[in-house]
C-alpha cells in the first residue's frame, strides 16, 4: 500500500469510527455498560474526548500525526520500564478483543488507560498487581485488512 492510499485508508477508518460513535454511542454504552452509572459516565466522557482527537487528526492527517497517538485499531509497542521488556498490544473494540492474540478492548482496564496515549511518553498504569511504569515506544494504526497481529 503506497503512502497516499495508506493515508486514505486511515482517513476512512477514522471517519468510520467517528460515524460509529456519533450514531451508536448510546447503544454502545447500553450494551457494554448498562448498570454502572459512574463507569458509563467516565467512558462516555472519554469517548467524547476521543472523537475530538479523531476530528483533530482528520484536519491535518499525516503519517507522523497518525502514529503519534493510540487509537482504536492501533498496534502499540509498550516498554515496561521496571522489567525492561517490551510487549505488543492492539487496542480494539470490545467485540474484537482476543487476549490470546494480544488484542485488548479499549474498555479493559489496560486498554482504557492506553487509549489516546502518546508515542514516547511514559505512563503509570494501574494493574491488579500494582502500578506498572511503561513507555509507549511505537504506535501504528492498522487498517482492517492488517488487523492480524
Amino acid at each position: 500500500m503506497n503512502l497516499s492510499s495508506s493515508l486514505e485508508a486511515s482517513r476512512r477508518q477514522i471517519r468510520n469510527q467517528l460515524d460509529y460513535f456519533d450514531q451508536e454511542l448510546i447503544s454502545f454504552l447500553d450494551h457494554y455498560i448498562p448498570q454502572d452509572a459512574h463507569r458509563r459516565s467516565k467512558v462516555e466522557q472519554t469517548l467524547r474526548v476521543y472523537t475530538s482527537v479523531l476530528e483533530d487528526l482528520l484536519e491535518n492527517l499525516t503519517l507522523s500525526s497518525l502514529h503519534s497517538v493510540v487509537l482504536i485499531g492501533s498496534k502499540i509497542a509498550l516498554y515496561d520500564m521496571n522489567d525492561k521488556t517490551s510487549e505488543f498490544f492492539m487496542i480494539v473494540l470490545p467485540h474484537d478483543a482476543d487476549p490470546d492474540m494480544n488484542k485488548i478492548s479499549f474498555l479493559s482496564p489496560l486498554g482504557f488507560q492506553l487509549l489516546m496515549a502518546r508515542k514516547g511518553e511514559a505512563y503509570n498504569l494501574e494493574t491488579p498487581s500494582g502500578i506498572m511504569r511503561v513507555r509507549v515506544d511505537d504506535i501504528q494504526l492498522l487498517h482492517d485488512e492488517e488487523m492480524e497481529l
